[in-house]
């Protein structure tokens, strides 16, 4: 398995969407940081910290925080759409999340609405692998 060299930066725009992730497991390598959680979540993160969930709001300090723990970070920025919009954002916010996926060693822009990007037509990667992919299962679960 390969290690990270750099943790990775996950910046969504909602501070319900770090709280919704930090409910799924004990998970002892990934920090969960919002405005209330980011003092004791900070403290929190050490060379294990594979992952760090934050807000857009406090997206500059956690990856400044990062730089100075290891160097660096890739970040994966959520509802990249939300930053050519900039609708509900301030202008500060917005400069600031474009600088952090700016400095990022590796970064992706997600979003599953990319026509406010402005794009005329979509296009799609496809990944040739040696790997068979197995048929998906359907599971119907009993209401």
């Amino acid at each position: 398995m390969k290690i990270l060299k750099y943790p990775l930066e996950v910046i969504v725009p909602l501070n319900a969407i770090v709280e919704q992730q930090s409910k799924y497991g004990n998970q002892t390598d990934v920090a969960f940081i919002t405005a209330a959680t980011k003092n004791d979540q900070m403290r929190g993160i050490n060379l294990q910290t594979k992952c760090v969930f934050v807000n857009y709001e406090n997206a500059k300090e956690v990856a400044e925080y990062l730089t100075q723990q290891f160097g660096g970070y890739h970040a994966i920025l959520d509802e990249s759409h939300l930053l050519s919009e900039s609708v509900g954002y301030k202008a500060e916010i917005v400069r600031e999340v474009t600088a952090v996926i700016q400095q990022a060693q590796k970064i992706l822009l997600a979003s599953a609405t990319p026509s406010l990007l402005g794009l005329d037509e979509f296009y799609y990667l496809k990944i040739n692998s040696r790997y068979q992919l197995l048929p998906p299962k359907l599971s119907i679960i009993p209401a």
